[in-house]
């Protein structure tokens, strides 16, 4: 309940600030009256209805309704024709946050704070009155225009290069994910600079059958060094373009069943680079990486049956090599309309160190994905300054190691409500 009650002690903050006082410079920030801090309230309430055209989603997407593109439904799988055709709803990543900015000698403070109801993973049904989790997004503060440290979006995601899309999963190569991390900005003339130390992405844990409890860990549980990520961004008039790249850590570290204590380690490496381009009212955006162990940067290559970044043996870790893109384009048809297109793709090589590491460690190599697109269509009509409705179409393919082959369609309406 405290949750709540701290959610409901600030709405009724932002309801009372306009009166109390208000910022100078800036729309939709107030001041806070007293103090010279000013705060800003963000947030949506959104609801999403999918539908499955053709295929089904793996269950291993826990009954989520959003685009799972690397565990669809093999066409092999009896499940794909034998249950009806997917239909469900989800409210969960409705979010609500707040921004603030004070002054100080060292440079402007700034805090941000905000939270959405993820989908609860271990819901299996409409129970509880469709329950989510309240789950952090975005919680950091910078100093300056230099220092952030936090939780907020990978510095190895470049947000302008995202497809502009109404699902909440994005699709193959981009590294939607964020973390906590220390992040060091500095300007060299018109170009950016950025290096960050962050915690690893954690679905990599428990990889490979190795006599020592844990198998492979890479996250939450220990890691030795953090994921290093260096950044260059340089603006023109007429796009934007990013170089990204990340060094990340792949260790087993734990005791065997006779005490023993064993550890081997691989160090993964990757890059990126994206651009958006704007086209007299439209913008192009493009994207491109390429590493090994990338599985946590790539988002389509940890989702499948089989995570395709490493695998991990009682001597060795082996990690796999996976190429990516993404590209769409927006149409601006009138300030009330847009439209989008787009794709997206994963490569995994088919590595004989990779495959003979999996035999060693009992892991279906087979089952694991070599290749996974996606492309999609949609369009936004804004019908209010804060509001808006759009509809979206996804095509899912995905190859495995085995020869196999699955095939989805699906459909996504989505109503989408600002705060202010």
């Amino acid at each position: 309940m405290t949750r709540f009650r701290t959610a409901a002690v600030l709405m009724a903050l932002g309801l009372a600030i306009p009166f109390a006082g208000s910022a100078e410079d800036a729309p939709g920030w107030f001041k806070v009256p007293g103090i010279d801090t000013q705060i800003k309230f963000n947030g949506f309430a959104e609801t999403a209805f999918a539908y499955e055209l053709l295929g089904q989603q793996d269950f291993a997407n826990n009954g989520e309704i959003y685009n799972n593109a690397p565990a669809i439904l093999l066409d092999k799988d009896p499940r794909k024709f034998q249950a009806p055709n997917y239909a469900g709803a989800e409210s969960f990543y409705s979010r609500f946050g707040f921004n603030t900015k004070t002054p100080s000698g060292v440079g402007e403070i700034g805090v941000r704070i905000e939270g959405d109801f993820n989908h609860n993973l271990q819901l299996t049904g409409a129970s509880f009155t469709h329950k989510g989790d309240l789950r952090v997004r975005h919680a950091y503060g910078t100093v300056g225009g230099w220092l952030l440290i936090g939780q907020s979006w990978s510095t190895f995601a470049d947000l302008a290069t995202f497809i502009d899309q109404q699902d909440e999963n994005p699709p193959q190569n981009q590294a939607a994910i964020r973390a906590p991390q220390i992040r060091v900005t500095a300007p060299l003339g018109p170009v950016k600079v950025s290096v960050a130390a962050e915690d690893p992405y954690a679905t990599n844990l428990g990889l490979g059958a190795s006599p020592f409890a844990g198998g492979l860990t890479t996250g939450k549980t220990k890691w030795e060094y953090p994921d290093f990520i260096a950044r260059i961004d340089i603006p023109t008039p007429m796009a934007s373009l990013s170089l990204r790249g990340v060094t990340k850590q792949f260790k087993t570290a734990e005791a065997s069943a006779t005490g023993a204590q064993r550890s081997v380690s691989a160090q993964a490496f990757g890059g990126a680079v994206g651009a958006a381009v704007k086209v007299g009212g439209d913008t192009l955006v493009l994207d491109g990486s390429a590493g090994t162990g990338l599985g946590a940067y790539q988002y389509g290559t940890v989702l499948g049956p089989v995570p395709e970044d490493a695998i991990a043996t009682p001597t060795d870790v082996k990690l796999f090599t996976s190429f990516g893109a993404s590209a769409g384009y927006t149409h601006v048809w009138s300030p009330q309309f847009r439209s989008n297109i787009a794709g997206s793709a994963i490569w995994v090589k088919d590595d004989v160190d990779v495959r003979t590491a999996a035999a060693a460690a009992t892991v279906n190599y087979g089952a694991a994905n070599q290749r996974v697109l996606s492309g999609l269509a949609n369009t936004y009509w804004t019908f209010a300054r804060n509001a808006w409705v759009g509809a979206e179409f996804w095509y899912n393919y995905r190859k495995t190691f085995g020869g196999d082959i699955g095939h989805e369609s699906r459909l996504l309406a989505t109503a989408h409500f600002d705060f202010m």
